[in-house]
């Protein structure tokens, strides 16, 4: 099934090569409510959280199913795929993410996000009693496009895969 006409037109009324990580909170704050409709009793809810060691503040979404955290995604301008740093950052903090929320009691059996640079994202996901391994973040890991079939089928399995695990809460 493919995206909305407003998911479309959010993402491509975006410069790709915008340096601002802003310009692509509303492209995805429609495509998460899109994906994740209140009336299925999903919240969506926008983080701000400081960067260690900088002066920046970054904003990840976290999805909810009846306040029990199921998903999440951190955004990155899209620019900055190609900078090694950039993609160690961005590895670094999914496994913040990952950190957070399983250091806290939660019920599903894993916890699933993305890591968007721009449109292209990778998925994640950890068992909620596995080790954080430490290994590098090669560009390719970010192969999916949400604005291609490919990417877009990913992203709808991701989603499907977190409500099911969701569906009992």
């Amino acid at each position: 099934m493919p995206w909305s006409e407003a998911v479309i037109e959010q993402f491509s009324i975006v410069d790709r090569f915008t340096t601002e990580e802003s310009d692509w909170y509303g492209p995805f704050n429609t495509l998460l409510f899109e994906l994740f409709p209140p009336s299925e009793h999903y919240q969506i809810t926008p983080q701000y959280k400081h960067v260690k060691g900088s002066q920046e503040f970054t904003v990840h979404y976290i999805i909810h199913k009846r306040r029990v955290p199921i998903f999440f995604v951190e955004i990155k301008p899209y620019g900055s795929l190609v900078n090694f740093s950039a993609r160690g950052l961005a590895d670094a903090q999914m496994r913040d993410r990952f950190r957070e929320f399983t250091s806290d009691s939660i019920p599903t059996p894993k916890l699933i996000g993305i890591s968007s640079f721009g449109s292209q994202f990778c998925p994640a996901l950890i068992a909620a009693d596995a080790h954080l391994l430490n290994d590098i973040a090669p560009q390719d890991r970010w192969a999916f496009d949400i604005l291609n079939d490919e990417g877009e089928a990913k992203l709808r399995e991701v989603v499907a895969a977190v409500k099911a695990m969701a569906a009992n809460l």
